[in-house]
């Protein structure tokens, strides 16, 4: 018997590529070459030498299929060595390196990875070759980077652990069974085709198999949409001197990228991060780092489409991303983000072309300025910016690559998986709840005739005593944010006279071993909350927690996808998962040692440390700003809170179709009244108000 620790079961994933290889063994497909552009001499022996210690620490890349007890797996027991080859061709560097990506890999007897060394006229490139049933695009990277430190004579760790993808493998083959398997088996069909025999894997007869017009597959291949993927894609060079916009790979969407997409194909719904830095980089300087960090992400190089009826993800080979320069502007000391900064990062992104993610730099006479990121929902979050301007400022001082990530391997192969039982549960703890909450509008919603687009207005306000919530929460044993959405929730309670009500609270934490991932991982937590009105507002702050602390351990439940089974009636696909929002982040941009709301170990109070004088370095003070561009999406009311410089800055967005500036104007004055009576009289009852004439 194998040992278990030289072998580990396929993915669903890893599966039906091996069943795409089985039908034609010689098409070049699911091959990922990383050529890189050799300086200097390299002595074959010792890149022999440094291959083979890459192979002993990843030993995956020598395996091969094989069969196993239950089913097809990865082994490498008896793995032979990653082979390397050294060719003299007389072709363009280009066209030699697709010849070399062409040539396919044995799955049955393996290794899945090999060197080749090609000498053409003016010109050595080194490509790795990996398949991708053992590697994805962003890993290539890490084995590249190991190679080089083998190269240079470093030791390489052991071979690494397969704990975590042997889970995930079981994983994913138990969520084969649950509904989204249809979804996923669409996706396996396009590219197999409905009617070609498919070799299949031995399977019991009791295994659950789904019936497609061809022969019956089954249930474990629910796999993304790699199968149709092929070698004869471009590649661009890993040389920050040459960035191409390359070829794309066609991966699925995530339920929220396919809800922007139809909600807002006018690509409003941006964020931007804008960064005072007291000396600006150079032009040259600024592109080699945006071309660093951009290859490092799959997200900043994807934009969205449709496959059939089916959105999905289109994720660029190679980067383009050219930052913009706007005009010189004289020299101003104030920290808001001027205005050609802010209508820049206010422009409408293209969601069928892209790019979904720029950067702009704004000069200014003293030498210094700003530079400003800007990105779609669709392929950022908040945590996602914070983090790529963390590492573009690294890579202008030449620090060590970024970590990489890809966002659509993430959402295969990491994204938490529901039950359908976990599912059911958590719909039916929140269908009381469920109905409309009715906010008072001033104008009446069309209900039997077309309505107008969403149409975003603001009004932002301060709550100046952040140290007093803080510490009034702490006396009542809830966090900041319980105490502050708790106010909310006695603010809607009074302006709809509803005692139960339905709210989305953004959720922006991660776990350890997604802070990396650059990404649209924040998600939206539905919280039921109950203001009573005879309750104390202490109660109903510790209840708010108790609920809080519900819907994160449920955080894995995509909300689209709960909120339908809540309201089956809920028809409009394109509508936020629920009516009002409340998004309160802890973090405090660059202010207070960089990100450490964010978690980036290891990096507090970088922002404060003089950073050395190095060309293209953005050397200084820093300023970072995130902000919305163009709405945070379309909910009737949406209250954002942000932690600046000892204060709570407000922003209430609401939905200027059904009300007006002055009507939500009273209502951030109320809500601040609100926060004050936590702070001072928490024993007060929720009922007792000071209503102005007029006001609900």
């Amino acid at each position: 018997m194998k040992d278990p620790v030289e072998q580990m079961p396929l993915s669903v994933d890893q599966e039906a590529m091996w069943i795409a290889w089985q039908r034609d063994p010689g098409q070049g497909i699911h091959i990922i070459p990383s050529p890189f552009p050799v300086r200097g001499t390299i002595d074959p022996a010792c890149l022999g030498r440094a291959v083979d210690a890459l192979g002993r620490s990843f030993p995956r890349l020598r395996g091969r299929v094989a069969a196993g007890a239950r089913g097809p797996v990865l082994d490498w027991s008896d793995a032979p060595r990653i082979p390397v080859r050294e060719s003299t061709t007389p072709l363009a560097r280009d066209e030699a390196v697709r010849h070399v990506r062409q040539v396919p890999f044995d799955l049955d007897h393996g290794p899945l990875a090999r060197v080749e060394l090609l000498h053409g006229p003016d010109y050595t490139v080194l490509v790795l070759a990996v398949h991708h049933l053992v590697s994805d695009e962003a890993s290539v990277l890490i084995l590249a980077d190991a190679l080089r430190r083998a190269h240079a004579g470093e030791p390489l760790p052991a071979g690494d652990p397969v704990p975590a993808p042997r889970a995930f493998a079981d994983r994913s083959r138990e969520a084969a069974d649950t509904p989204a398997g249809e979804a996923h088996r669409t996706y396996r069909r396009r590219p197999l085709g409905q009617d070609a025999p498919v070799p299949l894997p031995p399977r019991s007869v009791d295994e659950p198999a789904y019936t497609t017009p061809g022969d019956p597959l089954p249930a474990g291949l629910v796999a993304r949409p790699r199968l149709g993927e092929s070698s004869a894609a471009d590649h661009p060079l890993h040389d920050p001197a040459r960035a191409p916009a390359g070829s794309t790979a066609v991966r699925r969407a995530a339920l929220v990228q396919e809800r922007l997409w139809s909600a807002a194909p006018d690509g409003r719904h941006g964020l931007s991060v804008s960064l005072r830095l007291s000396r600006l980089p150079d032009d040259e300087a600024l592109q080699e780092a945006v071309h660093r960090v951009t290859l490092a992400h799959d997200a900043l190089r994807t934009h969205l489409g449709l496959a059939g009826n089916q959105v999905v993800q289109h994720v660029r080979t190679g980067t383009a991303v050219t930052p913009v320069r706007l005009p010189v502007r004289p020299s101003s000391g104030s920290a808001e983000v001027p205005d050609p900064l802010r209508d820049w990062a206010a422009e409408p992104f293209d969601l069928a072309r892209g790019p979904l993610f720029r950067i702009a730099v704004l000069p200014e006479r003293s030498g210094g300025g700003w530079l400003s990121l800007a990105g779609h929902r669709a392929v950022l979050d908040e945590w996602s910016l914070r983090l790529v301007a963390r590492q573009l400022l690294a890579a202008l001082d030449d620090a060590a690559p970024a970590e990489p990530s890809s966002f659509p391997d993430w959402l295969d192969d990491t994204a938490p998986v529901t039950t359908a039982e976990e599912l059911a549960a958590r719909a039916a703890e929140l269908s009381p709840a469920a109905e409309a909450l009715g906010l008072p509008g001033r104008r009446p919603r069309q209900t039997d005739t077309p309505e107008q687009e969403y149409e975003e207005g603001v009004v932002t306000f301060a709550v100046p005593r952040e140290r007093a919530v803080r510490e009034a929460a702490e006396r009542l044993g809830v966090g900041h944010r319980d105490l502050l959405l708790a106010a909310f929730a006695a603010l809607l309670g009074r302006y709809t006279g509803r005692q139960d009500l339905l709210v989305g609270v953004a959720h922006h934490a991660r776990l350890p071993s997604d802070r990396h991932v650059v990404g649209p991982l924040a998600t939206v937590l539905p919280v039921r909350l109950r203001p009573e009105a005879g309750e104390d507002l202490a109660t109903l702050a510790t209840r708010t927690a108790a609920e809080v602390a519900k819907a994160t351990a449920h955080s894995g439940i995509p909300a689209e996808e709960l909120m339908r089974l809540v309201d089956p009636s809920r028809t409009d696909r394109t509508a936020p998962p629920t009516e009002v929002l409340f998004d309160c982040d802890d973090h405090d941009g660059f202010d207070h040692g960089g990100f450490d709301h964010g978690g980036f170990d290891g990096h507090a109070g970088e922002a404060d440390r003089p950073r050395p004088d190095v060309p293209g370095c953005a050397d200084g003070a820093v300023r970072a700003v995130v902000e919305t561009s163009g709405g945070q999406d379309a909910y009737d009311v949406a209250l954002l809170l942000r932690h600046r410089s000892g204060r709570i800055e407000g922003r209430l967005a609401f939905d200027a179709r059904y009300f007006d500036h002055d009507q939500m104007h009273v209502m951030a004055e109320d809500y601040l009244r609100l926060i004050e009576r936590f702070v001072e009289t928490p024993g007060r009852a929720v009922g007792e108000t000071d209503r102005h004439p007029g006001r609900p």
